[in-house]
Formats: C-alpha cells, structure tokens, sequence
C-alpha cells in the first residue's frame, strides 16, 4: 500500500513514517523467525519451539547452545538467523524506540 507521505505534514508525516517503519520491521522480524524455524525443522524434527518462544532470551540462549551441537549449512544458516533474531529483539521498533520520543515532542 503507497501512501504518499509527500502530501503529509509536519506530525502526520511522522507517525506515517513511524507507522510504516515497524510494520516493514515486524514483516521482516516475521521472515526471519519462519525461516529459523525451517531450518530448525530440517535439523531436528525432534526440536519445538513455542510459538512465541523466540522472545524469550532464555529460549534464544538455550537455542543457540543446541545449535552449536550441529554442523554443516543449515546450521550455519539457522545460527546467523538466531542472531538476526536477537538483534531485532533489541531494536527500538520493537520497544517504541522513536515513537516515544514523538509522543513527548
């Protein structure tokens, strides 16, 4: 969906902006967790992850031990998507990083 931010001024422009930024965040957060839990599949049928168990750093840490049990490209795959992971749980898209600072502006 194209919204013409050009026509946007000021503080509309900026929460259109905001808006869209996390929305594209969270679809990419969304690609990458699919894809770990692909390539987890394909590692070890035997593995489960909770359906939002990735947000839990304890999760990710103890996921991150098992995979350093495996060899090969999957797990090389899966253990850079484990790190993307971690660092979009970090990011400020996810805690409303910028939004906070617009909403006490």
């Amino acid at each position: 969906m194209c919204r013409c931010n050009a026509e946007l001024d000021g503080l509309s422009r900026q929460v259109t902006l905001l808006v869209d930024h996390r929305r594209d965040f969270v679809g990419q957060r969304t690609w990458v967790i699919n894809r770990l839990r692909w390539h987890l599949h394909e590692l070890d049928l035997a593995l489960q992850v909770a359906v939002r168990g990735l947000r839990s750093y304890r999760v990710i840490d103890d996921l991150g031990e098992h995979l350093a049990t495996f060899t090969g490209l999957i797990a090389r795959l899966a253990r850079e998507l484990l790190h993307r992971t971690q660092q979009m749980k970090r990011a400020p898209a996810v805690r409303g990083g910028p939004a906070v600072e617009l909403a006490s502006a």
